[in-house]
């Protein structure tokens, strides 16, 4: 992404700078607890691959990752399977409050 932001003609403190906010684990650790947060990504997803989620679970140590068949267009295909698993989610939560 770098290589392309460079040919576009950002220089690198604009592309460090953008990077931070699409690479949250920089940032340091989340603030919520690690329990509360669930990782919902596209195993065939090209503009937020299956390396950079793992490096963001392993980074700030997250239980919860659910990995759909999809890519990151395709996500959108499978949105009520992903509403419904949100939802399940956010039940378990709150009853554990």
């Amino acid at each position: 992404m770098a290589r392309g932001a460079k040919e576009a003609g950002f220089n690198d403190n604009e592309i460090a700078r953008a990077s931070r906010l699409i690479t949250p684990h920089h940032a340091g650790r989340p603030k919520s607890d690690p329990d509360t947060i669930r990782v919902v990504h596209g195993a065939y997803d090209l503009f937020c691959p299956a390396e950079a989620i793992d490096e963001l679970v392993q980074a700030w140590k997250l239980p919860h990752v659910q990995t759909l068949n999809v890519g990151h267009r395709t996500f959108a295909f499978r949105f009520l399977r992903t509403a419904k698993s949100f939802a399940h989610y956010a039940s378990a939560l709150n009853s554990k409050g």
